[in-house]
């Protein structure tokens, strides 16, 4: 059996959302050292843009990330 017919389905789980931005963290349950955290920018015509792709190998070390980038964004609308 070819390894790549078997992919794993990564589940997606939503941090924030806002007008402009999307934060999610993707995790891949047969790999249990890939949290991965994504930020994506809404366009109003062509869809949403990859800002930001960073890999962790645990959860934690992926939500502490994201609780960092949304302080970053609070303290720029301040």
């Amino acid at each position: 059996m070819n390894p790549q017919s078997k992919k794993s389905a990564l589940i997606r789980i939503p941090v924030c959302e806002t007008d402009a931005a999307v934060v999610e963290i993707l995790h891949d349950p047969t790999d249990p050292c890939s949290w991965i955290v994504r930020r994506w920018s809404k366009r109003r015509l062509v869809g949403k843009r990859l800002e930001l792709s960073r890999w962790f190998n645990t959860r934690r070390q992926a939500e502490t990330f994201t609780r960092r980038l949304d302080s970053v964004r609070e303290n720029r609308e301040h």
